[in-house]
């Protein structure tokens, strides 16, 4: 998880990236059916650490623009 802000080129405006570990929070696909739910996370305590942290980051922003991706490997 990370989270920066910067400011675009030749203007005063700011953008940050935040960057997630979706499998952190949602746990999981079955390999075989990719098209089901993910099964939930591991560590519903480290799930909740990471919601907890996004929605900090989100709140104390200052950023004009905010940018957020996400990462689930296709293959493990």
């Amino acid at each position: 998880t990370h989270a920066q802000i910067m400011t675009i080129p030749g203007t005063t405006t700011t953008v940050q990236f935040i960057f997630i570990d979706t499998i952190l929070m949602c746990g999981k696909t079955d390999p075989t059916k990719r098209s089901l739910k993910p099964m939930g996370p591991q560590s519903q305590a480290q799930a909740d650490e990471e919601w907890a942290w996004i929605n900090e980051t989100l709140q104390q922003s200052t950023a004009d623009w905010i940018i957020m991706g996400g990462h689930y490997p296709g293959k493990e």
